[in-house]
């Protein structure tokens, strides 16, 4: 239980900061599909690191950070997450 958090902490901050490229932040606001790029990105990191999700909890994430990440970059209704 508590590797399987670390690998899902570990996920998120490389497939949020490190797999995010600079075209992906500048252009997820403008386009819906260099957001979905951004988010399956994202999802993919949780797949690689192993951190042992169903695919219902790996749609729900993927679903999930491309939406609040349209929230922040498109809209800026959600700007401290």
């Amino acid at each position: 239980m508590e590797q399987q958090l670390i690998r899902a902490l570990a996920a998120h901050f490389i497939g949020d900061f490190a797999f995010q490229t600079d075209w992906m932040a500048q252009n997820k606001g403008k386009s819906y599909e260099v957001n979905f790029y951004h988010a399956a990105t994202y999802t993919a990191t949780f797949v690689l690191l192993g951190a042992g999700l169903s695919p219902l909890q790996l749609i729900i994430i993927l679903v999930s950070h491309f939406f609040i990440d349209l929230l922040k970059a498109r809209w800026g209704i959600v700007k401290y997450i």
